[in-house]
């Protein structure tokens, strides 16, 4: 198959590798980042008061940019079928400068708050720890504007079918805090602080080039896009609200059971969710706009052949994640983290509760492709409601089991709420016309499988001894494999991704 063909596709695989790609890279620095973080400060009172600080903005800006940055997409094509693309843009424009002014407002007001806001959410800080939070809030308040203003440049950007540029400045804001707190700012809390705070605005300087233009943007939108803008974001924002209950319920409970069980659930969702993040993240982004712009124009039928070709993506994916995971989650996180305070019974609890997650990956990628295509429908309320009532039956099972299952329970439930959370979304796509079951779907099932299998097992059996050099060839050999599987099994999206990187060796035509 061509690069041509490639080209014209539904979904470009050469988008979602660089998405991809540069995903992995800023997971990579953000863990740099925690390990130079951990070398200044350990687990300090400083650290703590540094960290109380940091959840404030870091949960409202991440509100606010994930919510925008869904909404603006499907905005802007709705704006486009409807008028034209200079239309489109003025409106982008004017949310954007709207957004701006609210969020810079409400991180004046954390700024200008900031001790009675950390007197409000922990009240158990003795009054040095108190006094030092409060004076970082008033530096790390101004991420709030920062993330916002993020969140929907990236939205415009993918809007226009742009990625590799938000994706890199994803890459470059993490980059440039670790040289400034590393190079520049005293190895404090407030330089730190400092430092986080300018790599967030290097990374949103970076994207203001992409910020719309047009004459008329200082001005409110019509009001017209100011109720599809309320109507779209507000169950996006009660949604995302909603989805911290989850750490205010599971915190509690864990804090009942043995010493090092938060700890370990701690350590269990963050490699979660960065392999989640990785294994779906540039399909989710890439496929997106694409979603949105066939709803605005009102063409259902390639709308529901994107999104087969989403689920066949999909299944590619996930098979060797998951098989990863399962089979050699112990010899990874072993060589990762076994060293000084952690022993090798953290890292046995700590790959079974990985194990556990499974289910969470497996949804959360149908979940978030199926969110998706509700958010290009404009039907946002529908992810959701049904996230929240999984959140509250899934919160009631987890008193039931906590004391017998201990954190494997708790993980379990979750993984069990988010799986039927998806699967209540599929279906109610199947039952609206948009989901279809392809042919095609279960032959790529089963040769992502069968390759899986292939690519895995001779893995696991050379991570039996899980030193550095086994582990690094193990996973080497793994990932090399895979593809190689699937482009001898005549498998589609194999043979496009050879073509496209062969298109780009010297002396071949692109």
């Amino acid at each position: 198959m061509s690069a041509k063909r490639e080209k014209n596709s539904s979904i470009s695989l050469r988008s979602v590798g660089v998405v991809t790609f540069l995903s992995v890279g800023q997971l990579v620095l953000l863990f740099v980042l925690q390990l130079v973080v951990a070398s200044a400060f350990g687990a300090s009172d400083e650290l703590d008061a540094y960290l109380a600080a940091y959840a404030l903005p870091l949960v409202v800006g991440g509100i606010l940019a994930g919510a925008i940055g869904s909404v603006v997409v499907p905005i802007y094509n709705e704006q486009r079928a409807a008028h034209d693309t200079a239309t489109a843009e003025r409106e982008l424009g004017r949310i954007g400068l709207l957004l701006a002014a609210i969020s810079t407002t409400i991180g004046a007001g954390m700024m200008l708050l900031a001790a009675p806001l950390i007197a409000m959410f922990y009240g158990d800080f003795d009054t040095p720890t108190a006094t030092s939070a409060a004076s970082l809030l008033r530096i790390l308040a101004w991420l709030v504007p920062l993330n916002t203003l993020t969140g929907f440049l990236y939205g415009a950007y993918h809007s226009r079918q742009q990625f590799a540029l938000p994706a890199f400045a994803g890459l470059f804001g993490p980059t440039a805090s670790v040289l400034l707190f590393v190079f520049v700012f005293e190895a404090t809390t407030r330089g730190l602080a400092w430092a986080i705070l300018a790599g967030g605005a290097i990374g949103t300087l970076m994207l203001l080039p992409g910020f719309p233009r047009h004459r008329q943007l200082l001005a409110l939108p019509t009001d017209e896009t100011l109720r599809r803008l309320v109507i779209l974001s507000a169950p996006l924002l009660f949604g995302a609200a909603c989805s911290r209950l989850d750490v205010l319920v599971d915190r509690p409970l864990a804090a009942r059971l043995s010493e090092g069980s938060i700890s370990h659930m701690g350590y269990a969702f963050r490699i979660a969710s960065a392999v989640a993040t990785l294994a779906t993240s540039g399909l989710a982004v890439v496929i997106f706009p694409s979603l949105a712009r066939h709803a605005a124009e009102g063409d259902i039928g390639q709308l529901r052949s994107d999104l087969a070709e989403g689920w066949r993506l999909l299944s590619v994916v996930l098979f060797p994640v998951l098989g990863g995971l399962m089979f050699c989650s112990d010899a990874i996180i072993e060589v990762l983290f076994r060293r000084g305070e952690f022993t090798i019974d953290d890292v046995h609890a700590v790959a079974a509760l990985v194990r556990f997650y499974s289910g969470v990956i497996l949804a959360a990628g149908i979940g978030e492709l199926a969110s998706r295509t509700f958010f290009s429908l404009g039907r946002t309320w529908v992810p959701t409601l049904i996230g929240l009532s999984g959140l509250l039956w899934g919160s009631a099972l987890k008193f039931a089991v906590v004391d017998r299952f201990g954190a494997a329970g708790l993980i379990g439930v979750t993984s069990l709420y988010y799986i039927v959370n998806s699967i209540v979304m599929v279906s109610l796509l199947a039952a609206i016309g948009v989901t279809a079951w392809s042919s095609t779907l279960l032959p790529t099932m089963t040769r992502a499988g069968v390759a899986a299998v292939l690519a895995i097992a001779p893995a696991w059996w050379l991570m039996q001894t899980a030193s550095p050099a086994r582990v690094v060839s193990g996973l080497l050999f793994a990932c090399g494999t895979y593809p190689l599987l699937l482009y001898g099994m005549g498998d589609p999206f194999a043979r496009r991704a050879a073509s496209a990187a062969w298109s780009y060796l010297p002396g071949q035509s692109r």
